[in-house]
């Protein structure tokens, strides 16, 4: 590709805007390209169905996906540089009623926030947090909702770990930015570098913490455990509406009750709020200016109560369900 290319330049303004990813959706007669900005998803261009079919071949052609299969999904990536920074694009196509969609991950060469003080937490909060990180040992989830931060908010914690001194190392799928200082790696299920392989070899490394992207399946949720409760400081990602719904989403995963208790050290929960300013989804936006209808992060560290027992295991799940905040789950008032 060259920097005339439409694509390119859409890639530009989605760096400067930090947006996570870039939509291409098919229409009878179009493409539409929206950017996402945190939560909100902007509508950028639309495209002329015969330009979008050559851009979504180049960006097949770039990220070596196969350009004769339309009927399955694909994933592959490749790198461009922009203003002397080299950035990864990873490409995932998938077959729709008008053809291939493809949404391109933009993972950016450094985190947002380079510490754990840049973040916006406050500083009770913060307190609380920190002294899960000085506690050495045990499970630090980072949850919220798609869009929430949460990954943000780890590699800054990371980076304030290892900044310290300490042994951090990371499996993650993909990397999604590079972490000064910690060993990254780069997991790949195809290669046959699964998360429980990738686990059991960083543990005779002596890492003092080890972070999991985001806990997607079983077998993560297994190893993120296990870990903890071999002496270790374990922090990871995991998609929940609510605390209640991380320890359900835990538990869905294989991880009893009794398990969790002696793993969790606790929550570290983010949640954003809509703007009152916020403008109507169809209104202008200014050149340049996202409509971000949501706000930065609110961010609340919980610490897990009493869950041992069917009757509270019951009490947390029917609680969970229905979306509130279990009793199990309280605000961490002491240390």
């Amino acid at each position: 590709m060259n920097s005339e290319e439409p694509e390119m330049h859409l890639f530009r303004k989605a760096i400067a805007l930090r947006a996570s990813d870039v939509h291409f959706d098919p229409t009878p007669q179009s493409w539409r390209v929206h950017l996402r900005v945190g939560r909100t998803l902007l509508p950028e261009a639309e495209v002329p169905r015969q330009a979008g079919e050559q851009l979504l071949r180049r960006l097949k052609l770039a990220a070596h996906l196969n350009l004769a299969e339309t009927r399955l999904p694909q994933d592959g990536r490749f790198v461009r540089d922009f203003a002397g920074e080299s950035y990864t694009f990873r490409v995932a196509t998938l077959p729709t009623l008008y053809g291939e969609k493809a949404t391109v991950r933009i993972l950016y060469p450094r985190p947002l926030h380079e510490d754990l003080y840049s973040l916006g937490i406050s500083a009770r909060e913060r307190a609380r947090l920190e002294r899960w990180l000085e506690a050495g040992e045990r499970l630090v989830l980072i949850a919220g909702a798609a869009g929430t931060g949460k990954t943000t908010a780890l590699y800054a914690i990371l980076a304030t770990l290892a900044r310290e001194g300490r042994s951090v190392y990371t499996l993650e799928d993909p990397v999604e930015a590079e972490i000064s200082g910690a060993l990254q790696v780069d997991l790949d299920a195809h290669a046959g570098l699964t998360v429980g392989v990738a686990f059991r070899a960083v543990l005779r490394h002596d890492p003092d913490v080890v972070a999991v992207g985001e806990i997607r399946d079983a077998e993560a949720a297994f190893w993120a455990a296990h870990a903890a409760l071999t002496g270790h400081l374990v922090l990871a990602t995991l998609h929940a509406g609510s605390p209640a719904k991380a320890l359900l989403r835990l538990e869905e995963l294989g991880i009893s009750a009794r398990r969790i208790r002696e793993a969790l050290r606790g929550i570290l929960f983010l949640r954003r709020e809509p703007r009152r300013d916020s403008p109507r989804p169809d209104a202008p936006s200014p050149e340049g200016e996202p409509h971000e209808r949501c706000g930065p992060p609110i961010y609340r560290a919980f610490h897990l109560g009493n869950i041992a027992g069917r009757k509270n295991e019951r009490r947390g799940r029917k609680v969970g369900e229905r979306g509130g905040e279990a009793s199990d789950l309280a605000p961490l008032w002491k240390p």
